[in-house]
Formats: C-alpha cells, sequence, structure tokens
C-alpha cells in the first residue's frame, strides 16, 4: 500500500527521494562510525577541521564556520567546545576585528593530515569507486544545485545556515 504522504508524488519521483533519503541517512553513519572507532571524531568535527585547515592562517571566524558547515551557531558553537577539549582547535579574540574566531591547533592540523588518507580511501571505496568519471560528475552537478537551492530556501532559516 502506498504512504498517503508520498502518493502525489510520480514513480520517478518517489523513487529518486527514497534513494536520497536512504543514501543521506546511511552514508553519514557509515563514515561517523567509522571515525569514531578510527580517530575519535564524528564526521562533523573532521569537516569542521577540514575548513579550518584550508584556510592559510587556519582560522575562521564562528559566524563563517556555520555558515560553511549549514549548521546552526548552538551545534557549531557545542562543537567547537569539543574540539577545544580534545586539544584540536580553540576560540581566540578578535584582535581588532569582528566575533570570534576559530583556530586550528597544530594538533588539530596533525589530525586532519592523520585522518585525510583514510577519508580519501572512504570516499572512494563507498561511492566513487563504483562510478565512472561521468557519473562522478553528475553526482557532483546534482549535489551542487540541489544545496545551492535548499541553502537559498525558506528551509535553511531552519538549519540555521
Amino acid at each position: 500500500m502506498e504512504d498517503d504522504a508520498m502518493s502525489s508524488l510520480e514513480p520517478v519521483e518517489q523513487r529518486a527521494w527514497e534513494v536520497l533519503i536512504q543514501l543521506t541517512t546511511r552514508l553519514p553513519a557509515v563514515i561517523d562510525s567509522r571515525l569514531l572507532r578510527d580517530f575519535g571524531l564524528t564526521h562533523f568535527q573532521y569537516r569542521l577541521l577540514v575548513l579550518l585547515d584550508r584556510q592559510c592562517d587556519g582560522e575562521l571566524r564562528m559566524v563563517e564556520l556555520t555558515h560553511r558547515m549549514g549548521a546552526s551557531i548552538s551545534r557549531v558553537s557545542h562543537v567547537v567546545s569539543r574540539l577545544e577539549d580534545q586539544g584540536l582547535a580553540r576560540r581566540i579574540g578578535a584582535n581588532g576585528k569582528p566575533g570570534v574566531h576559530v583556530r586550528l591547533t597544530e594538533l588539530g592540523r596533525r589530525m586532519v593530515a592523520d585522518v585525510m588518507p583514510w577519508y580519501q580511501d572512504t570516499a572512494r571505496s563507498l561511492i566513487l569507486d563504483h562510478l565512472n568519471r561521468e557519473e562522478t560528475s553528475q553526482l557532483a552537478t546534482l549535489g551542487e544545485l540541489l544545496t545551492t537551492r535548499l541553502a537559498g530556501s525558506r528551509w535553511s532559516t531552519e538549519l540555521g545556515a
């Protein structure tokens, strides 16, 4: 019996939606469990560290981190507190710049360097090795399109983005 909430979707739309939900539920769970087991980090924590690592000074304003992570300020603040407890990042005064900044510590840089090969291997083994170059490009294009639309939608305020 077809679910009433999904009955207005055409079969291909329902299939696409269901697959997207399964992928966006299962993939983070697998990555989180492996990262926690092997490195003591969640995927969200690791992505935040990578964002900091990509900055030439290893530093971003808290507001910018929130925007780039697509999360609420309270979630990012909580995660930064946990990273501070682990010695991987720290909040710093703005030094004449507006807002609170978060800086990657040397230990945080080493953690990113240690995790990166594992992370890239995981991306390949879970997804990328199963797609050809054209499919990978299509996946990137669709992901960018949907992420941009979601960020510009009325739902983005609910995400804190």
